[in-house]
């Protein structure tokens, strides 16, 4: 799910499974599947400057001990 002009703002948020690209395009394993995790991405006011900020899940228990 993703949501762009989050309340006239200039954020963008993105829920859900997702490829984590860092920097210039190093992209992290995910087995063409992607990682579910929150990624919100924001212009700043000044000097055309870009933030972006993310968590996700890198693994889950299958079975209990």
């Amino acid at each position: 799910m993703k949501a762009n002009q989050l309340y006239d703002t200039p954020i963008d948020v993105t829920l859900g499974r997702q490829p984590i690209t860092l920097g210039d395009g190093l992209i992290l394993a995910d087995d063409d599947l992607g990682f579910t995790g929150i990624r919100v991405d924001s212009r700043l006011p000044w000097y055309n400057l870009q933030a972006n900020i993310f968590t996700f899940k890198t693994s889950q228990n299958v079975g209990s001990k």
